[in-house]
C-alpha cells in the first residue's frame, strides 16, 4: 500500500465530522438556553401567584376580625405605610394602638407574619391598618393594607392587597350609635398591586 485513500470506501472525513459535532452543540446549547430561560419565567410567574395567594389569604384574616378588634398594640411594633413607601396608605392615619401589650387570646391581628415559605422561596407578609375615614362616635372606615415582599433570582418582588372596613350591624352596640350614617355594603372590592 502506498497510503493513497481507496476511493470505495465510504465514511466522513475529519473535517466534515468537526462541522457536524459544531452545528449538534450550537442547536443543543440554544435549545438549553431557551429552556432555562422558560423555567425562570416560569418560576418568577409561579412566585408572583403565591404572592398575591399569601396577600389574600391575609386580607381575609383581617376582614373576619371585628372592626372594634381591627388595630395593634404597642407591644406587636406596628409598622408605618410612610416608613415602608406603601403608597396605599402613606397619607392616612394609623388606627390607635389597642393597648400597650397584647393579651393572650386577643383577636387583633399582627403587623407582621412570620417568613413564609413556599417553593423555596421566603415571603415576608406585613399589615397596615390606617383611618380611610376620621374615626368619630359613629365609627369611620378602616384601610386595610397588606403587602407581601420576596425575592426570586435577586430581583426583589411585591404584591399590595387593599380594601376598606367599616363598622357592620355586629359592630353595632345596643345604643346603635357605632356605624350610624355608614354604609357597610359600600366596602369596595379588594385591589392587588403587584411589582416585577
Amino acid at each position: 500500500m502506498t497510503g493513497k485513500r481507496d476511493e470505495s470506501a465510504a465514511g466522513f472525513s475529519l473535517v466534515e465530522t468537526m462541522v457536524a459535532l459544531f452545528i449538534i452543540t450550537t442547536t443543543l446549547l440554544i435549545s438549553l438556553y431557551a429552556t432555562a430561560g422558560y423555567f425562570k419565567s416560569s418560576r418568577s410567574g409561579l412566585s408572583k401567584v403565591r404572592g398575591v395567594q399569601l396577600a389574600s389569604e391575609q386580607m381575609e384574616r383581617l376582614k373576619a376580625v371585628p372592626w372594634f378588634s381591627l388595630g395593634f398594640y404597642t407591644s406587636d411594633g406596628p409598622r408605618s405605610c410612610a416608613t415602608d413607601g406603601i403608597t396605599q396608605c402613606s397619607s392616612e392615619t394609623a388606627v390607635s394602638v389597642l393597648g400597650a401589650t397584647r393579651p393572650a387570646g386577643a383577636v387583633a391581628p399582627l403587623p407582621q407574619l412570620p417568613p413564609t415559605y413556599r417553593g423555596n422561596i421566603t415571603y415576608t407578609v406585613r399589615s397596615y391598618l390606617t383611618w380611610a375615614t376620621a374615626a368619630t362616635s359613629g365609627g369611620g372606615v378602616k384601610h386595610l393594607v397588606v403587602a407581601v415582599s420576596w425575592t426570586v433570582d435577586g430581583q426583589v418582588s411585591s404584591a399590595v392587597l387593599d380594601a376598606l372596613q367599616s363598622p357592620t350591624g355586629s359592630d353595632v352596640g345596643a345604643s346603635g350609635a357605632v356605624g350610624a350614617g355608614l354604609n357597610p355594603s359600600a366596602t369596595p372590592t379588594p385591589v392587588a398591586t403587584v411589582t416585577p
